[in-house]
């Protein structure tokens, strides 16, 4: 289909966009970060926020730029996982509060879904990725 580079490019962007904003706005909210990540029963606070930045950060940008792109989703998609299962346990929750959680854990879902297509499919087009050894 004509266009199909721009539409793999267009989706790689937007996906590596949203990791990456995550990763870049703990930084200037560490204390509230920390205080929910408290809240949620977490030991290793710190540690696990600092991991978690750079997997945000260094995935986002990998997928951003098609730079180790299948390794880049694949660190996004391993992070997804236990992120919406300690922040959006809707299941434990009373209505309405579940509803909304619900929204975000399904949003969470189609997140992880984008990062397992790009690492089973690969940068496509207009990616690092693709440059030649010279």
């Amino acid at each position: 289909m004509p266009g199909d580079k721009i539409l793999q490019f267009a989706g790689r962007v937007i996906v590596g966009s949203m990791y990456l904003g995550a990763g870049i706005e703990k930084i200037p909210n560490w204390s509230s970060t920390l205080t929910k990540m408290r809240a949620e029963g977490m030991p290793f606070t710190e540690l696990f926020l600092v991991a978690a930045i750079v997997m945000l950060i260094g995935g986002g940008l990998g997928v951003l730029l098609g730079f180790k792109t299948r390794f880049a989703a694949l660190t996004l998609a391993v992070f997804t996982v236990p992120a919406m299962l300690i922040f959006n346990h809707f299941w434990s929750m009373e209505m309405p509060r579940a509803e909304d959680i619900q929204h975000l854990f399904f949003s969470n879902i189609v997140m992880l879904g984008a990062c397992l297509f790009i690492a089973g499919t690969g940068p496509g087009a207009f990616a690092l990725d693709n440059r030649s050894a010279s």
